[in-house]
């Protein structure tokens, strides 16, 4: 007698000319039919970043910030392009009433009376996406912006089908998408979650308003969300909901072009992107693994596995102590990712886990001080990736 058995897989892309990584697969294929027409991997990860932003609502979008790590081929050369949020200039701490409780927010901060941080108007920072994602496609790519921005435009006018997972977004914020009038149009149908089906059509999720702005952009260019109408809009409509960002906010705005942090692991050089970002951390991470012989001690085994854990708990209890950003803050970002600092603390790894797992020396990492401890909790995220390969070995 056998009984059946789920049997969970997924065929895999191969490709000899260039590669495009997404969460989305409308996405994916929007950064590859770039490539398919001559575009650089650049050009590639613009489009379907922009496009990422319309069928991954609720991960990011042009209201969001991100960073961008590109290697030229030709001339051997990897930068790192900063597009992140920046607070309004007007923010000040005790806009925010602390209570007595963790936020529910990833990064395990005190609780904020109502969750103003997280949502609603003062939760409101200065978006960088557009900037960001139009400065790389100058500077680096081969296509005009307008043209990479049309499978974005095109998916928020007429829609795209609604999967399982973006109804189980919507269904796991719903109650936070009802208490905003714009939210509640868009994202349910009289408040409930968008059917995967109706009937058996597939659902379709329009963006009409979104689709209009991300037009105006591609007509007249980034200018017209940092220094123009559109931006204009977007200020008065949040300042009427009490928000502090305002033109001057917007129009002060700058992208950072800079080197990537760089780390070594198993022989490789490794670039990851500056702070404030999970670089710092990654490369941490890496350098702690890189004083265990993990190919000895086997895949998956418990003391691979327990070496791997510990390393990982060392990297985010310092990244939760000491990472802010470098612009307004002492951050230890070179004794973090030191080698040798990581061999110090590879050091207290022993066989059995450790009780708590401590930051490092503040003196030790060069620094007056550390911040309030905070842990991570991982019950929420915002956030999303791509990778991009081209023909030429750009990416």
């Amino acid at each position: 007698m056998r009984r059946t058995e789920w049997v969970l897989d997924r065929t895999e892309a191969t490709s000899e000319r260039g590669m495009v990584a997404a969460k989305h697969e409308l996405a994916a294929e929007a950064g590859a039919q770039v490539l398919e027409a001559g575009g650089n991997a650049v050009d590639a990860a613009v489009a379907t970043a922009f496009t990422v932003g319309v069928v991954e609502p609720f991960m990011n979008g042009i209201g969001g910030g991100g960073l961008m790590l590109i290697y030229l081929a030709d001339r051997r050369q990897t930068i790192a392009i900063d597009f992140a949020m920046a607070a309004p200039r007007a923010a000040r701490p005790d806009m925010y009433k602390l209570l007595d409780a963790t936020s529910p927010s990833m990064f395990g901060w005190r609780a904020v009376r109502d969750d103003a941080n997280i949502h609603g108007p003062l939760s409101i920072a200065v978006p960088g996406t557009v900037a960001g994602l139009a400065l790389a496609a100058e500077r680096y790519g081969t296509m005009p912006l307008h043209e990479l921005m049309q499978p974005a435009i095109r998916y928020a006018r007429q829609g795209f089908p609604v999967s399982w997972h973006t109804s189980f977004e919507i269904a796991q914020d719903l109650e936070l998408l009802n208490r905003y009038p714009s939210t509640r149009a868009i994202f349910t149908r009289d408040g409930l979650p968008w059917p995967v089906l109706t009937g058996l059509e597939q659902t379709m999720l329009v963006q009409a308003d979104l689709a209009r702005s991300l037009e105006t952009i591609a007509e007249r260019g980034p200018a017209v969300f940092y220094r123009g109408e559109l931006g204009r809009a977007l200020v008065e409509g949040l300042r009427g909901l009490g928000a502090i960002l305002t033109e001057d906010d917007l129009r002060a705005y700058e992208v950072r072009v800079t080197e990537p942090l760089w780390g070594r692991y198993r022989g490789y050089r490794v670039a990851a992107a500056p702070a404030p970002s999970g670089g710092p951390t990654l490369l941490e991470c890496l350098h702690l693994m890189d004083c265990f012989d993990l190919r000895a001690s086997g895949h998956n085994t418990v003391e691979t596995l327990h070496r791997l854990i510990e390393a990982f708990r060392q990297a985010f209890v310092d990244r939760f102590a000491y990472l802010a950003d470098p612009v307004f803050a002492d951050v230890p970002v070179a004794a973090l990712t030191d080698p040798e600092y990581a061999r110090e603390q590879a050091a207290r790894i022993g066989e059995r886990a450790r009780p708590a797992v401590e930051p490092g020396d503040p003196e030790r990492l060069g620094v007056s001080r550390r911040y309030a401890r905070s842990m991570p909790n991982y019950g929420t995220g915002s956030t999303t990736h791509l990778s991009v390969v081209d023909r030429w070995g750009n990416a």
